[in-house]
């Protein structure tokens, strides 16, 4: 199987799977979720697109963009969270979803969503 392939002029995903190679804008995706081996990319739109590979390995393809890995199971699009809370430790996406930070993450995420220059990035 194919990896994913990254133009990083248009910021745009090129995912294979065995029928079509999907092509995602990254400013389309709201997190990407583990399940066992595989990685499923969940659009703003609510689609979800499986991609056979470990969320460890997207995690390392996508590490020069806007995804942070707050979790074990997700990697975050960190320009569409809305809000942060600093009680239950979780993310709050701009579409209401609301994912869990890990404690050993935490400072480290805090440290990246600082560092993003969010005047630069598309909405």
């Amino acid at each position: 199987m194919e990896s994913i392939r990254i133009k990083e002029r248009g910021k745009i995903f090129l995912v294979p799977s065995r029928k079509v190679i999907r092509i995602i804008n990254y400013k389309d995706v709201m997190y990407v979720r583990a399940e066992s081996n595989y990685s499923v990319f969940v659009m703003d739109d609510k689609t979800e697109w499986t991609f056979c590979h470990t969320l460890e390995y997207v995690e390392r393809i996508l590490k020069e963009t806007h995804f942070f890995r707050c979790h074990k199971s997700y990697l975050v699009n960190m320009v569409k969270i809305r809000e942060v809370s600093r009680v239950s430790a979780e993310l709050v996406l701009n579409n209401g979803i609301r994912l869990p930070i890990s404690r050993r993450k935490r400072k480290e995420f805090f440290k990246s969503l600082c560092r993003i220059d969010f005047s630069s990035v598309d909405s």
